[in-house]
């Protein structure tokens, strides 16, 4: 996923206001460039498709030191956090920026470009904290708050991007794991393993119905949205659907980024 962003330039701020209002005007007579018609735009699409830009040795250097540096990257995800996955997905797009130049060859700029996209895209994820109920209420209620004798749930709970990849990750480890040992794990144990590791850092009972709160809504994003989790097998007792047999999706490897609602199927 690539995200478009709308950035604040004065000069094409004010090409594109002058072409609107020249629109309403019917005075559509400003000097843009040869308009291209949705049949041409078809055929450029066609022609571009037929390219198979080959990767010079410019190209390939650069490439191998844009995936040096997201492996050198400490930030947040960590170098675990990036696998060959990514090198793959930076030669493609940079073979697709070739493809819109209608290139036959990948140049190092091209690679430049694609590498820029892929960053930027990994910045922006990484700002945006993860929704975990969006179809719950607008009020962002962060915290569990004891009253009349129980608990009761936050009505919306969002946890950053890191937060999110440090629980995942765990998660599928631990499943990943268990699995190789020919162990089958359902969700209850999951989360009961889950708190194990987390009970040192956990002071009060509120503090602990939040966090098992917490993963239970992440288990159900990694396996409703991320596929990353699969459900192998559903409860037999459909008063405790917690009982169902939980796995790690196949074609995710432990260590990647879960990166958001892409499907691996």
């Amino acid at each position: 996923m690539f995200v478009m962003q709308d950035i604040f330039d004065p000069v094409t701020d004010n090409q594109v206001a002058e072409h609107i209002m020249a629109l309403h005007r019917n005075q559509d007579n400003l000097a843009y460039g040869t308009k291209l018609s949705q049949a041409d735009l078809a055929r450029y699409i066609k022609l571009a498709k037929r390219v198979n830009p080959r990767i010079t040795k410019p190209a390939q250097d650069c490439l191998v030191r844009c995936y040096k540096s997201l492996r050198e990257n400490k930030g947040d995800r960590g170098a675990a956090g990036v696998t060959v996955r990514q090198l793959e997905s930076l030669v493609r797009l940079s073979e697709a920026v070739a493809r819109v130049h209608l290139d036959p060859e990948v140049k190092r700029e091209y690679v430049e470009e694609a590498f820029r996209l892929q960053n930027d895209t990994l910045r922006q994820a990484q700002r945006e904290n993860i929704d975990l109920t969006p179809e719950a209420a607008e009020t962002d209620v962060t915290d569990a708050v004891p009253g009349d004798g129980e608990m009761r749930a936050p009505k919306k709970l969002k946890v950053t991007w890191a937060e999110y990849q440090r629980i995942g990750q765990m998660l599928a480890k631990h499943l990943h794991q268990q699995s190789e040992e020919g162990r089958l794990v359902s969700e209850e144990s999951l989360i009961g393993w889950y708190m194990e590791q987390r009970e040192e850092v956990l002071q009060t009972e509120a503090q602990l119905f939040q966090e098992q709160n917490l993963v239970q809504l992440i288990i159900n994003r990694m396996i409703d949205k991320d596929r990353v989790l699969v459900v192998y097998k559903q409860s037999e007792d459909h008063n405790h659907p917690e009982q169902r047999i939980l796995v790690k999706h196949p074609n995710f490897q432990v260590g990647e980024l879960i990166a958001g609602s892409k499907s691996l199927a």
